[in-house]
């Protein structure tokens, strides 16, 4: 009897476009599979890091001890390096089916996600910093990217940045439902 985890990896798998593996190599993100069993250990070895966000460190061992890799945290490191490009391409094609109702708005209005995030350096004393990204749909490229500090004026959800990067329509968390984000939106609707 396969065990819980396998079934859901299975699941996962099958909800992939045909040619993901192929598309690895198309894009250059494996050129050889060094320590991995295959494809499918690589994609499951970096998931396994970005879902569970392990260190590399951590998610070198437990793809060790689950048997599908036997890479240590500065391989897996590049291999993040160059799996973007890949993850894009599955992405979009995921997204593929979706586009009537994530494709273009009305009048052809680009339609973006925003986002902001804390960032912590890791350690006891690590230092905290505010990331505000903009994703356009469903081509999911990030039109906009900011670092700042986490404290002081202008370091909330930066709406105002964001919003200005032409007409469509935007999609944000709680952090820009607030007046202040909420006008900035609003004031760059064109009429």
């Amino acid at each position: 009897m396969e065990t819980a985890a396998a079934e859901n990896w299975k699941v996962l798998l099958s909800l992939l476009p045909e040619n993901w593996e192929s598309l690895a190599s198309q894009l250059d993100a494996i050129e050889r599979l060094r320590g991995f069993d295959s494809v499918e250990a690589v994609l499951r070895t970096l998931l396994l890091h970005v879902g569970k966000g392990l260190s590399l460190r951590e998610t070198a061992v437990q793809a060790r001890l689950a048997g599908f890799a036997e890479v240590s945290d500065v391989t897996i490191l590049n291999r993040l390096r160059r799996a973007g490009s890949w993850w894009r391409a599955l992405c979009q094609l995921l997204l593929e089916g979706k586009r009537s109702w994530l494709g273009e708005g009305p009048g052809g209005r680009r339609v973006r996600a925003l986002d902001g995030s804390l960032i912590k350096e890791p350690g006891p004393t690590g230092s905290r910093f505010r990331l505000h990204y903009s994703v356009q749909l469903p081509s999911l490229i990030c039109d906009y990217l900011t670092v700042t500090a986490t404290h002081g004026k202008g370091t909330a959800g930066n709406a105002a940045a964001l919003s200005g990067r032409g007409g469509g329509f935007s999609a944000g968390d709680r952090g820009f439902c607030n007046p202040v984000g909420v006008e900035a939106l609003s004031s760059r609707v064109p009429t």
